[in-house]
C-alpha cells in the first residue's frame, strides 16, 4: 500500500501529539535540527522508495506522513511476513521497521533486505529497551543503520533517515 499524506507540523516540525496520539514524542527545543539541516534532510530524501513496516497503523500512518512531505514514496506493511514479501517483490532505499510483530520480526525483515539487495538500509525501532540476547547490538554489527527506540521525535527520525541514506 502507498501513503500519500500531508504533514501537520508546528513551526519547528514537531507533529502536533494532541492529534497524532502520544507515542511520538516532541524533541526538546534545543535538539531540533537547523532549518538549514531541515532542509538537507528534505532533499535527501526526495525521490527515495521507503518501506515502513509496523503492526500499529497509527505509528505506519504518521510515519508516512513525515516522509511523504519529503518527497518519497512510502509503501507500508502491517507485519513482518508482508514487508518480506514487498521486499521479495520491490527495490527499496530505506526500510523501517519495528522489531517485535506477528508473524516474522523486524530481523527477518532486515535479513529479507539484505538477501535482495545490500544497498537497501535498514532502520529498527523497538519500544523495548531490554534486550537479553543483545540482538540489537548484533543487528548493529551486521549492518542495521540505527535503532529507534520509542517515543522518538520528528527530527530524529528525519536525521536518522538522512544518515542511512548518505552515509552521514
Amino acid at each position: 500500500m502507498t501513503e500519500q499524506s500531508e504533514t501537520q507540523q508546528d513551526a519547528t516540525g514537531v507533529v502536533d501529539q494532541t492529534s497524532r496520539g502520544k507515542w511520538l514524542a516532541s524533541d526538546s527545543p534545543d535538539a531540533h535540527l537547523a532549518d538549514a539541516e531541515r532542509a538537507q534532510a528534505h532533499m535527501s530524501l526526495a525521490g527515495k522508495r521507503v518501506l515502513v513496516a509496523d503492526d500499529e497503523s497509527t505509528f505506519r500512518r504518521l510515519i508516512s506522513e513525515m516522509l511523504v512531505p519529503c518527497g518519497c514514496q512510502v509503501d507500508t506493511a502491517a507485519d513482518g511476513v508482508e514487508a518480506c514479501e514487498l521486499v521479495a517483490d520491490n527495490k527499496y532505499d530505506l526500510i523501517i521497521s519495528d522489531i517485535a510483530m506477528p508473524g516474522a520480526t523486524g530481523y527477518d525483515v532486515f535479513t529479507a533486505a539484505k538477501t535482495a539487495s545490500r544497498e537497501t538500509e535498514v532502520i529498527l525501532m523497538t519500544a523495548f529497551t531490554y534486550d537479553p540476547s543483545h540482538s540489537v547490538v548484533r543487528a548493529n554489527h551486521e549492518g542495521v543503520v540505527a535503532v529507534l527506540i520509542k517515543p522518538f521525535g520528528v527530527d530524529d527520525l528525519l536525521k536518522r533517515c538522512r544518515q542511512a541514506l548518505l552515509g552521514a
